[in-house]
């Protein structure tokens, strides 16, 4: 295309000029490119890292929902009678029930 164009003009100048254009067209679509192919391997770095560091925290979490801390404080057992109630008496160790 631009042998064609310089072929019918006479001017080297605008030959440069168009010369110069398509150049700069072709870095800007080059540039642009490497740019989205950039964006695009970073974005799928941090997707795997997001993914890892969700997953390792989901982990965490279930654990920690199964196991009970140490440090916890329990709520003292609290006291508790019942003022008609009798304890049955228990047979010495030395007697035999018969059932």
């Amino acid at each position: 295309m631009v042998i064609v164009i310089s072929c019918n003009n006479d001017a080297p100048e605008k030959l440069q000029n168009l010369i110069q254009e398509k150049l700069l067209e072709r870095k800007t679509i080059f540039l642009q490119n490497k740019y989205d192919d950039c964006i695009r391997n970073l974005m799928s770095r941090v997707q795997l890292e997001v993914d890892s560091t969700l997953s390792f925290g989901s982990k965490h979490l279930k654990f920690d929902s199964i196991t009970v801390p140490h440090d916890t404080n329990r709520p003292l057992k609290p006291e508790i009678t019942f003022p008609q109630f009798n304890k049955p008496k228990r047979p010495n160790s030395d007697s035999i029930i018969i059932k």
